[in-house]
């Protein structure tokens, strides 16, 4: 995790909008994430096992245009999204 956010941080150093999934946003703020998507959960960040293929296939879209839209946003700080509920 704090690789991840320490390359997203260097990424948007060079000019690079980059939008970290992460489901520790606590550690991901402390490295210096910038835009920062709150996953679903550690084991599965992206996806929740327990929900039907339709369900989840829903989700990850949510979290998905979440974070393109993290991406066209103009950021002067630190900036945490979450992805709409169903």
């Amino acid at each position: 995790m704090r690789c991840g956010a320490a390359m997203a941080r260097e990424l948007e150093r060079q000019g690079i909008p980059t939008a970290l999934v992460a489901t520790l946003v606590s550690t991901a703020l402390t490295v210096g994430a910038n835009r920062i998507v709150v996953g679903t959960g550690i084991q599965h960040p992206l996806g929740n096992p327990k929900l039907s293929a339709e369900e989840e296939r829903r989700q990850r879209r949510r979290l998905l245009e979440c974070a393109l839209q993290s991406l066209t946003t103009d950021l002067q700080e630190q900036r945490v999204f979450e992805a709409a509920a169903a």
